[in-house]
């Protein structure tokens, strides 16, 4: 009697436990089998497709249990080799950061609390130290804000380390050409009609279809207005300002109005009428006859 007992326990032992080439399998009396045993250390629980970067796989049935999760290193994390889409969900713990990590199918990203750890919250943080935590990058990556998922900000580094960076408001479609550092586009445009800065320094601050082509160049808003000179200045409708220095002040007549020379000051019947009860300071008498007939006259007095 024993000795059958004897037989039997090992009949059942050995049914439960199924010895595979790559470790042991558990099967239960139906033939499903609920945990495997690999020889590289690895469990899977209740898994019907195993994922071979995972140290520990479960799948819990009654979706009533937790686990505890490796706990890694940033180095350690960052080196896990051969991660892929089908590794999505892959969790752990890093230690370094003090916070979890799951992997998207195509990079890390951190777990964090509302407004605790490192995160920042949707309602607030408390607790920051200024100088040490900042929204941001820390490479050299422009950093962009949405509104409707579309950019309404971006911010440009500068490249070679320089502390000039691009600032670039409005429209997705604005835009400040490659290897340009300072500039500013303070908003407006649409995908039809961009601003855009083309030289270091320029700023357009507004409006629509304005370009600052020269060296510290600036367009104030308006439409369709070009400052090509390097410190010129365009304003208005369809205002010109293509040489060094020169100032153009266009108004609401829709025909292009350029500067007559260099360090000239330029305008259109309307807009210098805006003039006319002002005393323009004069510096020398050259300034004066660089100006339109009508405002050196007014100038003179």
């Amino acid at each position: 009697m024993q000795k059958s007992i004897i037989i039997l326990g090992f009949i059942i032992i050995s049914t439960a436990l199924l010895w595979a080439q790559n470790g042991a399998s558990f099967v239960n009396s139906s033939g499903d089998t609920l945990m495997q045993v690999r020889d590289d250390g690895r469990v899977i629980i209740g898994a019907a497709v195993v994922n071979g970067n995972a140290v520990l796989d479960v799948d819990a049935v009654n979706n009533d249990k937790g686990i505890l999760i490796p706990r890694l290193s940033s180095a350690q994390r960052t080196a896990i080799s051969g991660l892929g889409a089908t590794d999505e969900g892959l969790l752990v713990y890093d230690e370094t950061s003090g916070s979890f990590w799951f992997w998207s199918g195509s990079q890390w990203n951190e777990l964090g609390s509302a407004g605790g750890g490192n995160s920042w919250g949707l309602t607030g943080n408390a607790g920051t130290v200024d100088g040490t935590n900042f929204l941001g990058t820390t490479d050299e990556v422009a950093l962009e804000l949405r509104v409707n998922n579309k950019r309404v900000l971006r911010i440009e580094p500068a490249g070679g380390g320089s502390i000039k960076p691009n600032i670039i408001g409005g429209s997705p479609s604005n835009s400040v050409s490659a290897g340009v550092v300072g500039a500013t586009i303070g908003g407006g445009g649409d995908s039809s009609f961009p601003n855009q800065v083309t030289a270091g320094g320029g700023t357009v601050s507004g409006g629509r279809r304005n370009t600052a082509s020269g060296l510290f160049a600036t367009v104030p808003g308006g439409q369709q207005n070009t400052a090509g000179g390097s410190f010129s200045f365009a304003a208005g409708l369809q205002a010109n300002a293509l040489h060094d220095g020169t100032f153009v002040w266009a108004d609401n007549t829709a025909t292009f109005l350029p500067q007559r020379r260099s360090t000239s000051f330029s305008s259109e019947p309307q807009a210098a009428s805006a003039l006319t009860k002002t005393t323009l300071p004069l510096r020398s008498t050259s300034t004066a006859r660089s100006l339109p007939r009508h405002l050196s006259a007014m100038a003179r007095g």
